[in-house]
């Protein structure tokens, strides 16, 4: 199993510091200067879409001021707060030792499958990553319907405040439509990452088992320590990371607004 590099990574995001810390395959850096990374994933059309956000025909004057501005600024910050906390919460709480049935995406727990071999009932414990795939794809569309809607409404308060924020407010709404799916395309592959360490956890599991005389136990698979309980805090982790990354454009929109709103 390759290890993840140990050199020093202060100027990753966090969902790539959790990503190498997976020691299922070394993230290594490019050494490609990032304006060449993004020119090889816009296409003409996407260029020229670019183009006229940074050159934009003249920009119309703020249609919102004063106590107006500070409010949509507060109302903003407000729900910023709201979503980073609802979905981070969603996340924290999910209990790695029972079923969660009070959430509204659970978080998956190894379950007998009862059957029957020569006439007595057995349980058939399995250990498969379809319901953890299941449960990222569940968070990862709760993200998406609970933020995109945010960076929107953060664009249209920008328009309204000044002709420097009208700009940025293009530029990220052109941004996010060239980008997105390429973030998609990433963030599958995060998800394949997780499966290959879910396997390795699992099946390092099994070869050691295979050299103890004690049989394996299911039971304490989701027990502190247990290789599952190991891989479900990982998972939570890697998908705290993946909301951080997630809210960088909107928090950094009102970011802006605010710096360009505040009296001098």
């Amino acid at each position: 199993m390759k290890q993840a590099s140990s050199r020093s990574t202060f100027h990753r995001t966090e969902l790539i510091r959790t990503l190498s810390g997976l020691a299922v395959v070394d993230v290594a850096e490019s050494a490609q200067p990032i304006a060449e990374q993004l020119g090889q994933w816009v296409g003409v059309a996407d260029a020229l879409n670019l183009y006229a956000a940074l050159n934009p025909a003249p920009a119309k004057a703020a249609t919102t001021t004063g106590a107006d501005a500070a409010a949509d600024m507060r109302a903003l910050e407000q729900e910023l707060a709201q979503v980073r906390q609802t979905l981070g919460q969603a996340l924290r709480d999910a209990d790695l030792h029972k079923l969660a049935t009070q959430a509204r995406i659970p978080l998956p727990r190894v379950t007998p499958k009862e059957g029957d071999e020569g006439g007595e009932a057995i349980q058939n414990y399995t250990a498969d990553f379809t319901p953890y795939r299941r449960y990222c794809l569940g968070q990862q569309r709760a993200m998406a319907m609970a933020i995109e809607p945010l960076r929107a409404k953060a664009r249209t308060v920008a328009v309204g405040h000044s002709p420097a924020l009208q700009r940025l407010a293009a530029l990220d709404a052109g941004l996010e439509q060239i980008l997105g799916l390429r973030e998609g395309e990433l963030l599958a592959g995060a998800l394949r990452l997780l499966e290959k360490r879910f396997e390795h956890l699992r099946d390092t599991h099994h070869a050691t088992c295979a050299t103890q005389t004690t049989a394996d136990d299911p039971e304490q698979w989701m027990q502190p320590g247990g290789w599952l309980a190991i891989f479900c805090n990982e998972l939570r982790a890697t998908l705290l990371a993946e909301l951080d990354l997630r809210l960088q454009p909107v928090t950094g929109l009102i970011a802006s607004c605010r710096t360009e709103t505040e009296p001098s």
